[in-house]
């Protein structure tokens, strides 16, 4: 039996903190959204923005031309798309058209976002992996930074749906290389932390006051954007 199509320009799989934001800037741009969460809540606040949802991947992608995960890991975003109740599984078995186009927004292992490709590519779907910096206060913004991986012509029909939500979006080379990138983004980060941390201490065996380390700090070359209690560097 044919599945139940909603026909949308994109299936938004993931409707959290970064899901709902995203789609807002979608919608925003006239694109027609189908969102998928289990959670009633976030599916009524996709509804209240224009959009449409399900619980699952019982409609498989609804019809749309685009897939965009916003989810944990990379082995989520597989079970999403090719499990028993995956969106991709759904829509094949359905024998309904499979989307063109796969953009992994979450933070996946970039050794299974290749793999994952393959996969995709054997149904003929293109996978992107694109991952974000800015957290939620710039995705309400629509100014996420966004590391863009995947083939030429994969990452170039990507920008389409990642230009409403980014400021910035940079190629950063094949598949798995966006995720690779935004790892290593993440360990700088948590490097600049623990020397923040390190120098706390050290500071307040000087008697040196943390307001004033971090005013020090936040003067000169040493300023990173770690927080640590009210106070960021």
């Amino acid at each position: 039996m044919a599945q139940r199509e909603v026909q949308a320009d994109v299936c938004l799989i993931g409707l959290g903190q970064m899901g709902i934001p995203v789609a807002a800037c979608l919608i925003g741009a006239g694109l027609s959204v189908y969102g998928i969460d289990p959670s009633a809540e976030a599916r009524e606040k996709l509804a209240a923005l224009g959009g449409s949802a399900g619980a699952d991947g019982s409609s498989g992608a609804g019809g749309a031309t685009c897939v965009i995960t916003l989810l944990p890991n990379g082995k989520v975003v597989r079970e999403a798309l090719l499990g028993e109740r995956g969106v991709l599984a759904v829509a094949s078995r359905g024998g309904n058209p499979l989307p063109e186009l796969v953009i992994d927004m979450s933070s996946s292992e970039p050794s299974d976002t290749v793999s994952l490709g393959r996969d995709l590519a054997a149904l003929g779907v293109m996978l992107v992996d694109a991952p974000v910096s800015g957290g939620v206060r710039r995705a309400v913004e629509g100014k996420l930074t966004v590391m863009l991986g995947g083939e030429p012509e994969a990452a170039e029909r990507a920008v389409r749906y990642l230009s409403p939500v980014a400021s910035a979006i940079h190629r950063t080379g094949p598949l798995g290389s966006g995720h690779a990138v935004k790892a290593l983004n993440n360990y700088v980060s948590a490097c600049g932390t623990a020397a923040a941390m390190e120098a706390v201490i050290v500071a307040e065996r000087f008697g040196i006051a943390s307001a004033s380390l971090f005013d020090g700090l936040n003067g000169w070359r040493g300023r990173c954007y770690a927080r640590l209690g009210n106070m960021t560097l």
